[in-house]
């Protein structure tokens, strides 16, 4: 018989096994057949398939062998499916034609013939080719049956959200979520968990809402009255209040890929500056409680909706995040892949290379979305009352080039366009609806900010702004020349002018320039306005001639102005006493140079042609959009679109259970198993369509479910709950979960007293977080500018983040110790606890310090802890003899010197860092 050794599969054997391979090497044949039994083999090959075959079909073949193409009609997803071609093992040995072409596809060196095909990826490795001819000779063994992988059509989320309201025999006015979350509890045998009691509750539900704990003012009243009309009085304040949408706008912000301006120094590398005004739109739309497919549809195509409204265009700062200096082809990638995941779920980035391994979508449907991208741009619009872009604006997307091709790419690689066949714009086909593209006709502030009421305006005040101060310099210049004939007696030469009569001259040029300046504009504008809106020839030939006559005059007028500056500036030098002369001199060579490039400017000044030739005020953009991101945006909004309201609710879900309903939250393709909270998804999914994109609603429908109230205490389960369902798929209790990084800091502030909730503004500098008391919503957050204690406590990352992952680290530990923020909220709090006009004695200090950090009351034993704690601290800190200042004790709101401050406060400030260390600070039950 003939030995063969298979290196790959050595790994599969125990080490006494290999040890038994050496000695067949050593000894021969015979030996072998003897001491290897059949038990051996069954475990080398069943761990063949496991981890070799089954790992290589997903990874190399399924992808034209799979549910979505089963190209010559082979699948290799199922192991039954693949023994269905492939025969007996005595078949396979007797060489079973298709077992042997699969593995002559695999080595052969002909590019036509080579699995997989050259642009579907890497050739498989000699161990991997090794192994599957191992695993065909031993006649495919392995399970006996695997599930068989649906196509598209079956797939679970590509169905029809369908809403049947759920029938309850008990009540008809229970919450629909109880009665499907309920039935399905009792069909496996779990019992929910008791409701939670009033301050759990209170507290769940207030930072759910409002990212923000409940006063203690809130705890007593609520704890004192809690029925269910309370509480949905409670939850209908909760999201009324501007806290809301400041909370749920850094949810969506985490989705949306939200990022402030990055780059090096003043170097724009990505995103946009003044991006805010997105941030905003978020906050704003929310509090209006604005649909939820309208806010998609002014994300992607707000421009085409609206264009000549600044609110809405502020909503593009979607597409304008995307934004990529160096490379045009990483920015679209980015919008597709992106507006993909958030939106509809659905990986499209993995189609850009080849066609998608596990979801029917071809490579050139990839570039059939690229092309609804592809004429888009970014420009910079001016708000009201400013017109330097630089200081404020903002950034918005539009249609720069509409005729712009899109190329597939082979392989992906942008170095290699297929250029002979340009990609129309597509959706995915087998979707529900059609992409219904119409070119859009932009008003004249579209395609022509400079006549639009904003830009006019600004213009206007700014000529007006100038004329004033040039005004204001003259009379200053009058009054100092007065001051000077009036100063003393001089004799005056008549051939010369003093520097106060030359500085009056040149008041008196600025102004009559800045004049000048008005006019020139308003002749320009009058001009422009006839060209662009299409007036007869005779009245815009009227107004350019005039255009170009106060354009000329103001150049005149200008050259005078640059070489009187320029006399003005060397004189005034030369009157200066000399301090450094290597520096005056040189100062003065440069000025001498001002003033000579300001004569010749005057003399080459050329004489005035009468002309119909003007400066036009600003860039002339295309008249139309082409209406493809509308389109994209309308096809994503479809009611008939089955993923789209399923992806969205399952994301609210989770921000309120800490659990989705679908764990691939930006992956409902075929690769996303059905989830067991199906009927429970598409009911709120369906429910989310009905009332319009609602998205109070849906909250409102949540947070008062008995679902929602359950306790978190896995002590109250009943044993047979964990034994059947330890993971809580089946929702019998509520999760306990640690505040994200913005809870963490704004709980901070807000029990210290000091949380300023001003909405709206620039982003502040992520410097700043400990000093300036803002919402963490506010404060810079992009690439390599984040603040560090939102980093430490697991903030989203700008590049992406649809689900956060909390980390426990003893980090977290030292800045709620020891960090300059935590230590003066800490002193805030004892501070206003000893001023006589709010002095409270130990008790009610401790009672009213649970109440704020961890909203609820202390328990006897913590109570008795703390008045042990705070007497002790106290006598120490009264020892002034054995205080000893160390490193910087100076905070914000306390005093420099440890020797002057109150005992009795510093005792209290102590304790309110220990409780801010409290696990029960930091999660919500």
């Amino acid at each position: 018989m003939t030995v063969r050794i298979v290196p790959s599969i050595l790994r599969f054997f125990s080490a006494r096994e290999k040890l038994l391979q050496v000695q067949i090497v050593c000894f021969g044949a015979l030996v072998f057949a003897c001491a290897v039994t059949s038990n051996c083999a069954e475990v080398i090959t069943d761990n063949i398939y496991e981890q070799e075959v089954r790992p290589l079909f997903k990874e190399k073949c399924i992808s034209c062998h799979g549910a979505n193409k089963a190209e010559g009609g082979l699948r290799l997803d199922a192991i039954q499916l693949v023994r269905g071609v492939g025969g007996s093992k005595e078949e396979v040995q007797n060489g079973n034609t298709v077992v042997i072409e699969i593995l002559e596809r695999v080595v052969t060196d002909d590019l036509e013939l080579k699995m997989p095909p050259a642009d579907g990826g890497s050739s498989l490795t000699d161990n991997q080719v090794q192994a599957l001819r191992v695993w065909f000779e031993a006649g495919m063994p392995g399970p006996d049956h695997e599930e068989i992988p649906k196509g598209p059509a079956e797939h679970w989320a590509y169905q029809a959200i369908v809403r049947e309201f759920p029938a309850n025999q008990e009540s008809e006015t229970a919450n629909p979520i109880d009665i499907v979350v309920r039935r399905h509890q009792e069909a496996v045998g779990v019992s929910p968990l008791p409701a939670t009691d009033s301050a759990t509750w209170l507290r769940r539900v207030t930072f759910d809402v409002t990212g923000l704990p409940p006063t203690p003012e809130q705890l007593r009243q609520f704890c004192a009255n809690d029925t269910h009309q309370s509480r949905r009085e409670l939850v209908d304040q909760l999201l009324a209040s501007s806290t809301y949408g400041q909370r749920w706008a850094r949810h969506w912000m985490d989705i949306w890929r939200y990022s402030d301006w990055d780059g090096y120094k003043e170097e724009l590398r990505g995103s946009q500056r003044h991006i805010w005004h997105w941030r905003d739109w978020i906050v704003e739309s929310l509090n209006e409680n604005k649909p939820y497919g309208r806010m998609v549809e002014e994300m992607l195509a707000g421009d085409e909706l609206a264009p000549d409204d600044p609110d809405t265009l502020r909503a593009t700062g979607f597409l304008a995040r995307n934004f990529h200096k160096s490379n045009r082809n990483i920015w679209l990638d980015a919008t597709v892949e992106h507006t993909g995941k958030a939106f509809f779920g659905l990986t499209l980035n993995c189609a850009r290379c080849h066609d998608h391994k596990y979801d029917p979508i071809a490579q050139p449907v990839y570039y059939q979305l690229r092309s609804v991208f592809e004429p888009h741009q970014i420009r910079t619009d001016q708000i009201h009352g400013i017109s330097n872009i630089s200081q404020d604006g903002i950034p918005r997307a539009y249609d720069a080039r509409p005729d712009e091709p899109t190329y597939v790419y082979r392989g992906g690689n942008e170095k290699h366009p297929v250029t002979d066949s340009p990609v129309q714009p597509g959706i995915i086909s087998w979707l529900p609806g059609t992409l219904e593209i119409q070119p859009i006709e932009l008003p004249l502030g579209g395609y022509y900010p400079a006549l639009s009421d904003t830009v006019h305006g600004n213009q206007l005040h700014d000529k007006r702004s100038a004329i004033q101060v040039a005004a204001g310099h003259v009379q200053s210049a009058a009054q100092s020349l007065i001051d000077e004939q009036n100063s003393r007696v001089t004799r005056l030469d008549p051939t010369s002018e003093t520097l106060a009569q030359s500085l009056y001259r040149q008041a008196n040029l600025e102004l009559e320039f800045a004049l000048a300046d008005q006019s020139a504009y308003q002749a320009r504008f009058e001009a422009d306005s006839a060209r662009m809106t299409g007036h007869c020839y005779e009245e815009y030939y009227a107004a350019a001639q005039l255009a170009a006559v106060r354009e000329y005059e103001l150049s005149q007028i200008r050259v005078e102005l640059d070489l009187l500056r320029a006399q003005v500036a060397l004189a005034s030098a030369q009157a200066e006493p000399v301090k450094d002369a290597k520096k005056q001199s040189q100062k003065l060579e440069d000025l001498h140079k001002q003033l000579s490039d300001a004569r010749q400017a005057k003399a080459g000044l050329p004489a005035f042609v009468a002309s119909t030739k003007y400066t036009s005020l600003g860039v002339e953009y295309p008249h139309f959009s082409t209406g493809r991101r509308l389109a994209l945006a309308k096809w994503i909004t479809s009611p008939g679109n089955p993923l789209t309201a399923r992806v969205a609710v399952n994301h609210m879900w989770m921000r309120h259970f800490d659990q989705p309903l679908v764990e691939n939250v930006f992956d409902f393709g075929m690769n996303c198993p059905k989830p067991v909270q199906l009927e429970l998804l598409d009911w709120l999914a369906a429910e989310f369509l009905r009332t319009g994109w609602d998205m109070k609603h849906l909250h409102r429908l949540i947070l008062l479910s008995d679902t929602y109230a359950q306790s978190s205490d896995l002590a109250l389960a009943p044993p047979e709950n964990l034994r059947i369902d330890k993971h809580n798929q089946f929702l019998w209790m509520n999760q306990v979960r640690r505040l994200d990084a913005e809870e963490v800091r704004d709980s901070l502030l807000a029990v210290g007293g000091k949380l300023d909730c001003t909405s709206s503004g620039p982003d502040i500098d992520y410097e700043l977080g400990e000093t300036v008391y803002r919402r963490s919503l506010y404060f810079r957050h992009a690439y390599e500018k984040q603040m560090s204690m939102l980093v430490l406590f697991d903030a989203a990352s700008p590049n992406e983040c649809y689900r956060r992952s909390p980390s426990l680290i003893p980090q977290q530990a030292l800045v709620l110790s020891n960090s300059v923020l935590a230590r003066d909220m800490a002193n805030s709090i004892a501070l206003a606890s000893v001023r006589l006009e709010n002095s409270v004695n130990d008790a009610d200090f401790v009672t009213q310090l649970f109440e704020s950090t961890l909203g609820r009351l202390p328990i006897s034993q913590e109570m008795n802890q703390c008045l042990e704690f705070l007497g002790v601290q106290g006598d120490l800190l009264s020892d002034t003899d054995q205080l000893h200042s160390f490193g910087n004790e100076k905070s914000h709101a306390g005093s420099s010197n440890a020797k002057n401050r109150n005992p009795q406060a510093q005792a209290r400030a102590s304790l309110a860092l220990v409780l801010m260390n409290h696990n029960d600070f930091l999660s919500l039950r």
